[in-house]
């Protein structure tokens, strides 16, 4: 912070105009900086060393640590010469490769096939990217830009990792529950650009199926963020692949048809087996119902055919019958009943008359 000030003041200037250089009490070492512009500060290996030498050297120690000598204030530090860097601005996360973002974008650079762009880290919940040195973009602060700075961009990135500890366990987490659904996306990718009719072919399955090995193998070895060496990794079996999908084409359709005679055998067996157990079980249900039946006609007459035989001669029709015998002869018994009367039609009309008859 202190150097900082000095170029900000523009100090060496002064010091040089009074003659303090060699004044080891006014201008000691002040003449020898070197004021680094903005955006050289604000690049990754800048706020790199200054973030790290924020935490090396802190204001806590009677004198600095060996660490904070031979890494950030010695004349052989690498990151001495970004002392003249403002105070570091927290972005709240680093990048894929555990270096700070750039101050001035909050984006991370990252090489893919031998060309540098910036973006979020990959472990964002959410990202986004757009240009900020339009004369209509928004905030308006972000419209002014130097005529040669280029095109600004600008990184909006949100539950990013905050630590190497927390992207290593995060890349961990995400890589073994996506490892085989992307790789299958992948494979369906190739094959189509590719003009497959099948979909991917035996080769390629096999090349995929030693990618996910050597990630997840990657990934339980090593406690350091791995997410470019899963780059590489990636990178090095999509042109295997690519490879495969060019020289092996679909599988031969000999092999297709082969496995669709037999699944269609292995359907008929199925469907003949359920039919005959189906069979037999009906059979062996009828059979049982008619053994039922014939036992029950063997058992001879009902009960109710038995009480009609035995009260034949003693049912009329009228009132209930009543067992009268005769005091002087037991073995006569007579039976009387009430009349019964009957509507009759008449010749002529439709008068009615009575009929009564006895027994006595």
């Amino acid at each position: 912070a202190i150097v900082h000030c000095i170029c900000r003041e523009d100090m060496i200037n002064l010091t040089k105009n009074h003659s303090c250089c060699d004044s080891a009490l006014y201008g000691s070492g002040v003449c020898d900086l070197e004021c680094l512009s903005e955006a050289t500060c604000a690049t990754q290996e800048a706020q790199t060393c200054i973030h790290t030498c924020q935490e090396t050297c802190t204001s806590f120690d009677n004198a600095p640590s060996s660490d904070c000598v031979s890494n950030c204030i010695s004349t052989k530090a690498k990151c001495r010469k970004y002392a003249s860097c403002r105070a570091p601005m927290l972005a709240g996360y680093i990048c894929d490769d555990g270096r700070w973002p750039q101050s001035n974008s909050g984006c991370c650079e990252t090489t893919t096939g031998g060309s540098t762009s910036l973006s979020c880290p990959t472990l964002c919940d959410t990202s986004e990217k757009y240009i900020a040195s339009s004369s209509t973009s928004q905030p308006w602060w972000t419209r002014y830009q130097p005529s040669n700075y280029g095109t600004a961009w600008q990184c909006t990135c949100k539950g990013c990792p905050e630590t190497l500890t927390e992207a290593k366990l995060k890349l961990s987490t995400t890589v073994e529950a996506d490892i085989w659904s992307n790789g299958q996306a992948m494979l369906v990718d190739i094959a189509q650009k590719a003009g497959l009719l099948y979909g991917p072919n035996r080769k390629m399955q096999e090349l995929m199926a030693q990618r996910n090995t050597e990630i997840l193998a990657l990934l339980s070895n090593t406690t350091a963020l791995t997410s470019a060496a899963i780059t590489a990794i990636n990178e090095k079996y999509t042109a295997l692949i690519e490879a495969a999908a060019e020289e092996y084409g679909d599988d031969p359709v000999e092999e297709v048809v082969v496995k669709t005679k037999t699944d269609s055998k292995w359907n008929i067996a199925l469907m003949v087996t359920a039919g005959v157990c189906t069979l037999v079980i009906v059979i062996v249900v009828g059979c049982a119902t008619r053994a039922i039946i014939s036992r029950k006609r063997q058992s001879g007459s009902s009960p109710v055919l038995e009480f009609a035989g035995e009260r034949a001669n003693q049912v009329v029709v009228g009132s209930p019958v009543l067992d009268n015998r005769l005091d002087d002869n037991p073995d006569v018994s007579a039976a009387s009943g009430a009349p019964v009367r009957v509507q009759a039609a008449t010749k002529g009309g439709a008068a009615s008359s009575s009929a009564a008859a006895s027994k006595e």
